[in-house]
């Protein structure tokens, strides 16, 4: 079992970012400040709508729905606290309660297998010496 420290060090390793073009939704994970067990937070990014009657934005996990988004807002945070594989997308919804068919879908794989240790370390070093008479 790997400490906390191992833990946190290999998640922040393996940040990611993604951006799709159609849509632009990005996302990123990063441990949960504080968090007891596992759990992991998914960072979401997409393009505005510029629609003036845009209500809120849906955001669906694995196709349920998991998030409702004020109009206005560009990004949303999600946690999931067990490892897995999650697909992400997104509607908008307007003030007459019509949903848009779904944004682009963005699939993030989360696991809590460290990687293996470097196998080989080497450290070089180079020294200039200059002499003057």
């Amino acid at each position: 079992m790997k400490t906390q420290s191992e833990r946190a060090l290999f998640w922040w390793i393996m940040i990611g970012i993604l951006t799709l073009f159609w849509g632009a939704v990005v996302w990123m994970c990063v441990p949960e400040a504080g968090a007891q067990g596992w759990s992991r937070d998914t960072v979401l990014g997409w393009d505005a709508n510029s629609e003036a009657d845009l209500k809120e934005y849906v955001l669906y996990r694995n196709g349920v729905e998991v998030d409702r988004i004020p109009a206005g807002t560009e990004v949303a945070t999600t946690t999931v606290t067990e490892p897995g594989t999650f697909t992400y997308h997104l509607t908008a919804v307007d003030t007459s309660l019509n949903e848009s068919g779904p944004s682009n879908t963005v699939t993030v794989t989360l696991d809590d297998v460290s990687p293996t240790n470097p196998a080989t370390l080497t450290i070089t070093v180079s020294v200039t010496v200059t002499v003057t008479p």
